[in-house]
């Protein structure tokens, strides 16, 4: 590394640090350059690409969603970096954006020390105190900025060597995370609502394992679809479903959040309603037609109990249950699993 020998200094030789030396590099700048050029060996080893920004502490996400405007707010926190041979403060600041795409580009700039103006030996007062530092702005154009984009910024791993940092992949988790967020948001509060959910529609929940809605008696008409509504904190369920084929234990459809049950489980008995028949205005069943479980778990599955051959129907009108609590931080955790 580099070293002043201050061995030729004497109480009658001093030894000047001008800004410019005829003789060669001034002792300011060669004292700069000491210390990047330790900071570049040193990243050398911890930063796999120097041409990247490559975060050294701090400078993470935290985010806000608001519900009124549907903006997002996203918040970093300080930190530095390193960059091309030099370390950079990024102070810190919160960014609005609305819920498209969009960007935050990155600029270096010079930040002024509290220490400035200082004397020179001439009487005049000069600005040297400076920092160079990274601000952020919010902008819908990529690479707007002097510095990559803060989604392109890294952070430094356990072997030594840059890798994409997971959350500081902005644009992506604006036009992927923010936007499945705010649709499956969207679609949770309405179907929290005391407005009928149809399962088998358009952002319901879907029929598995061969499950369908009735056909209903021949000649009489169409049943009402297998639909579930929340209301004053209790889950309805009605409507007549279907299956052709052989089985015992399967999921019919999972329950979205807000609908799970506030009991670890819940299990109701249900008729086949395959031999029923009618005649005119007339219907005629089993005295004691068959019957089969439904079993609804802590975590909303919806599933059938029992054991079936051909083609039969089960009436799930009549199920309700407490359900458990639900929160908007729920709803959150949960998107935020779903995406990583």
């Amino acid at each position: 590394m580099k070293k002043l020998d201050t061995s030729a200094v004497t109480n009658s030789s001093w030894m000047p640090l001008m800004a410019n030396n005829p003789a060669g590099t001034s002792g300011i700048d060669f004292l700069q350059q000491a210390y990047s050029e330790c900071l570049t060996a040193l990243a050398g080893f911890l930063v796999a690409d120097p041409t990247k920004v490559t975060i050294m502490y701090g400078c993470n996400i935290s985010y806000a969603v608001s519900l009124i405007d549907g903006d997002t707010e996203e918040t970093i926190q300080p930190g530095w970096v390193f960059y091309m041979g030099e370390l950079y403060y990024y102070p810190g600041g919160t960014y609005t954006f609305p819920p498209t795409n969009s960007y935050l580009n990155a600029n270096i700039y010079l930040a002024h020390s509290s220490a400035d103006p200082t004397y020179f030996s001439d009487g005049s007062l000069n600005t040297v105190h400076m920092q160079r530092e990274i601000t952020l702005t919010a902008n819908g154009t990529a690479n707007a900025g002097n510095v990559p984009d803060y989604g392109n910024w890294c952070t430094i791993s356990t072997n030594s060597s840059a890798t994409p940092a997971a959350t500081a992949v902005l644009n992506n988790w604006l036009t992927s995370t923010y936007d499945a967020f705010a649709a499956n948001y969207a679609n949770w509060m309405a179907s929290l609502s005391t407005v009928p959910v149809q399962v088998g529609t358009k952002g319901a929940p879907i029929f598995l394992n061969g499950w369908a809605n009735g056909h209903g008696v021949s000649g009489v008409g169409t049943p009402s679809p297998l639909t579930f509504c929340l209301l004053q904190g209790r889950v309805y369920m009605w409507g007549e479903i279907t299956r052709t084929g052989n089985t015992s234990v399967s999921t019919i459809f999972n329950l979205p959040p807000g609908y799970y049950p506030a009991a670890a489980e819940e299990l109701f008995t249900v008729p086949d309603t395959t031999l029923v028949s009618s005649t005119g205005s007339t219907y005629t069943s089993p005295s004691s037609p068959p019957a089969y479980g439904i079993w609804i778990t802590s975590g909303g599955a919806v599933t059938f109990l029992g054991s079936a051959t051909g083609t039969f129907s089960l009436s799930l009108s009549g199920i309700n249950f407490k359900a458990a609590p639900f929160e908007l931080e729920q709803v959150m955790q949960l998107d935020a699993e779903a995406m990583s």
